[in-house]
This record gives C-alpha cells, structure tokens and sequence, in this order.
C-alpha cells in the first residue's frame, strides 16, 4: 500500500486521576497511551450493502467475520444478513431467512450469530426468539412474554449486544411503562434467558438514581450501553454520568468514576421544552451538550473502549446544522482493573463511531461517514488503529 493512502494519526491521550471505585480508593495509572492509525482496510460490498450497516463481529472457527442485516431506509429492515470475511476483505454469505411458512421468522430486528448450527434471531418487535442455522431453517423458538407478561419488547443493539454464555441468552428487555416516569426508570435493564430450563432472570442494570425524577433528559440519554468481559463480568454505562456499573450476574460489585475532561457537568439540566420526544428538540438540546455513550469491550485486549460525544454549536463556521452523529468525540481507554488509561479526541465529520470492532491487530474505526470526503460508497472503509504504550 502506498504511503499516501494510509491516513496517519498520532493523538497522546491524557491521563486522568480520577477514576475511584464505590469504596473511595483511588484506581490510577500512570501510562500514557497513543493510537497509532498506521494501515486502511476497504471491505467490497457493491451496492448490496448499506456503508453505513452497523456491523456485529463474530469469531468462528478462528476466522473472523462481520455482518449486519440489509435495510430498506435508515430504519426499515429487510429479511437478509450480510456476513462479510474479514480476512479476505469481501462479501462471505448472504443470509436469507423466510418471513412466514415452517421456517418464517418475520422480521428480524438482530441475529447473533454463535457458530454456523447455531443462530438466534430476534424478531423485531416483540418477544419472539428463533433458533435457526446457516441454512435459515427454524429448529426451536421462544416467546419470552410467555414466561414474563410484563415484558413487551427484547432487543440487542450494537450499544447492547446480546451474549449467549453457559446456555443462557443476555439482552435487553423493554417493559410497557411510559418512558420519563418513575416506574420507567426503576426497571431492570438486562433480562437473561436460559434456552434449556426457559428461566427469566431481570435484576441487573438499574437506571442511576439521576434517572429517577420523572425528567426527560432527551431521548438519545434513556439508554443503557452494556458489554460483557472475558470473566462475565456486566458492564454498564450511562449517558447523564461517568460512572461503571460493574455486575457479577444480578449483584452490583462496584460502581467506578472514569471521567471524561470534555463533560462538565455528570447531568445536562433538562430543557422545558422537552416535554414528549420531539426530534428536533431533542437533537438540538443534546449536539450542544457533551455526554458519555457506547461501549465497545476488546476481547483480545481485555479493554473497554467508551465513546464520548463532544459538545458543539448547532451551526458550524459555514452556517450548517451540526449533525448528532458527527460531532467531534473521544475515546475512553479502560483496563481490566476499570483505570482510565487514557483518552483519545477524533474529529468530526470522519468517522462512523457505531462501527467500533477490535481484532487482533488492533481496533478498526469506520470511516465511512457521510460527510467523509474521501467516502466510497461500495466498500466499507476502516482505520486499523494500534494501541501503543508511550513509555
């Protein structure tokens, strides 16, 4: 590859002493990291395949692919899931599952996909869970509400991915409370399914109590991001605050402080005119306020990467309306101690921060964003980023 196509940026994170647990100790690292982007990896997709699909990794057999199901509009999906290979840079398979018959799923909304005898696909907008495989065909299926009639809704989200360990199924699960009430807020956000003895558990991942006030806060800051690590520990994150929520299957271990310099405040004061979600309310009250959101967990590291939107005018230098998702942002660098190893600013209008996807030789960031000058539609364009120590 030719030195002028690779896109080099060098940004020393700071290091912040800050990040103390629920016990008042301090949990400090004195390392100074970098990201260093040094290759660009393009993904042929043709015109079959949306750039800006949000990707989910899976590993299998030691082989790594990507794959994210095809849409009609910017919230419409379709029936097919693109899974891409990685390492031969190109278009694996097609998956086409059948919306009714013996084999009909509906419309799915998410597919975790855990080896190619083992696929669950969630239907979009209801309880419904589907066994299936490589070849689309339905082996076994659950209707969760059966077993909890309080909850209407299950979900994954690149924000909240779904994980199948030891037979059970982590997700999220949506109640029919009214959003921005006490009863909202006091729900428990991961609800886990055990496939073989069809048991419910929902007592993780309680909404902080700067949620509690009946306030609407905006309607991006309502949602839990959530990952898992490699020793099960539940991680969760929440957009008015800077704290970890770290949870051994319903017990709440140990709250941690990783504060980002970019927000000010750990609460945006709520706007009176947010009395119902109205887009455009909502849009301009949060560009113009900083806030933490997704967690991306990087299992060949043991690191979690969390990404911190930046606050901006609603206008730029040229009179255009800033976009939500293009804002500058940072990344937050978090070991497994849950130190705050450094922090990273990126600029905006570059990267598409949704596909965030660590592999062995570092942490892809898609640059497949809209406004991206250098965009190309028929492939997806990434910076593979190495993550090196300073010292």
């Amino acid at each position: 590859m030719k030195k002028s196509n690779y896109i080099i940026l060098i940004i020393l994170m700071t290091l912040f002493y800050n990040c103390s647990d629920n016990n008042n100790s301090q949990n400090t690292n004195t390392n100074i990291f970098t990201l260093t982007a040094n290759d660009t990896i393009n993904i042929a997709i043709g015109s079959e395949f949306n750039y800006s699909t949000v990707l989910q990794p899976f590993t299998i057999d030691n082989n790594i692919y990507m794959g994210g199901l095809v849409r009609t509009n910017t919230i419409s999906y379709t029936n097919t899931f693109v899974l891409l290979d990685y390492n031969k840079k190109k278009i694996y398979k097609k998956l086409n599952f059948k919306k009714e018959g013996p084999n009909g799923i509906g419309t799915p909304a998410y597919i975790k996909i855990i080896n190619w005898d083992s696929i669950f696909v969630f239907q979009y907008q209801t309880t419904n869970i589907y066994l299936t495989d490589s070849a689309c065909i339905v082996k076994d299926k659950w209707k969760i509400n059966k077993f909890n009639e309080n909850i209407i809704t299950i979900a994954g989200t690149f924000f909240f991915p779904v994980y199948f360990i030891d037979n059970k199924l982590y997700m999220e699960a949506i109640t029919p409370h009214q959003v921005f009430t006490d009863d909202f807020w006091k729900q428990n956000t991961e609800l886990v399914f055990n496939i073989k003895t069809n048991k419910l558990i929902n007592k993780a991942g309680h909404y902080p109590d700067i949620y509690r006030k009946s306030i609407n806060y905006g309607g991006g800051n309502i949602f839990p991001n959530r990952i898992i690590t490699n020793s099960g520990e539940i991680v969760y994150g929440f957009s008015l605050n800077n704290k970890l929520y770290i949870y051994n299957d319903s017990t709440l271990l140990k709250t941690v402080e990783c504060r980002s310099k970019h927000v000010k405040e750990d609460a945006p004061k709520p706007s009176k005119k947010l009395t119902g979600y109205n887009p455009e309310d909502d849009i301009a009250y949060e560009v113009q306020r900083a806030s933490y959101r997704f967690l991306f967990y990087d299992k060949y590291r043991d690191l979690i990467y969390r990404v911190v939107l930046h606050a901006s005018d609603l206008y730029d230098k040229y009179g255009n309306k800033v976009d939500f998702w293009n804002r500058p942002f940072s990344i937050q660098i978090i070991n497994n101690k849950y130190e705050l190893i450094g922090e990273v600013d990126f600029p905006g209008n570059t990267y598409f921060i949704k596909n965030i996807i660590p592999v062995p030789e570092g942490v892809l960031i898609s640059t497949s964003n809209e406004k991206n000058p250098n965009l190309q539609e028929d492939r997806l364009q990434f910076v593979l980023f190495e993550i090196v120590n300073s010292k």
